[in-house]
């Protein structure tokens, strides 16, 4: 009974801290996948690929996330193009939304990732309206 009980106790604690760390693996890992992005759009950018359907984009899709502008899909799938869907300027931004395989404390939070004239990229992330939302979950360098 002993035994039974502190298993009890265990995974009490232990359930919420694991799905707590699911949660903020997935923010950064969202985080990761749209800042791989930048290189290339960098790259189109100083290389005049300015129209639509002109800069590879490069993004290889995501089972936790969809993205939109410059390049469009939705969670859980691979785009069949993976070119800009809108025409670049030097002022471009990079958004997400987690959805799909996300955590539920952290699904339908938004990522963007927006370029300035001047070249410098800023994070911001909006949560998602959901309970179980904590601000630990933001990943370093981004800012709600």
């Amino acid at each position: 009974m002993i035994v039974v009980a502190i298993i009890g106790i265990l995974a009490a604690i232990a359930i919420p801290a694991y799905q707590s760390y699911i949660a903020k693996s997935q923010m950064t890992r969202a985080y990761a996948e749209l800042s791989a992005l930048k290189t290339n759009l960098e790259s189109c950018l100083s290389n005049g690929e300015l129209a639509v359907g002109k800069c590879e984009v490069g993004f290889g899709g995501s089972d936790i996330m969809s993205t939109a502008a410059p390049i469009l899909t939705t969670a859980g799938t691979v785009p069949t193009d993976t070119t800009n869907t809108a025409a670049l300027t030097s002022e471009v931004a990079l958004t997400g939304t987690l959805a799909g395989k996300a955590a539920s404390a952290v699904s339908g939070t938004k990522f963007e990732l927006a370029r300035s004239a001047n070249g410098i990229w800023a994070c911001t992330v909006t949560p998602s309206t959901d309970a179980g939302w904590d601000d630990k979950f933001i990943p370093s360098g981004c800012s709600k």
